[in-house]
């Protein structure tokens, strides 16, 4: 996932994008950071097994394939 996250933000970099957009996009990655985080913890807490859960979980709240 950190590869993913790794690639995606040097392609932002590569794009001249607007102050705007880049901070709705930082606020977006902030976002998308702490539910990996939260996920990890609810697994490491027993909650949820695995990675597949963790993806389905994900996916509910809107994290797609491509971040």
């Amino acid at each position: 996932m950190d590869k993913n996250i790794t690639e995606a933000e040097e392609k932002l970099s590569a794009l001249n994008l607007d102050k705007e957009l880049k901070k709705a996009c930082g606020v977006r990655e902030k976002e998308i950071n702490d539910e990996i985080t939260r996920m990890r913890g609810a697994r490491d807490e027993g909650k949820i097994e695995g990675k597949r859960e963790i993806i389905e979980a994900m996916r509910k709240n809107g994290i797609t394939d491509e971040i």
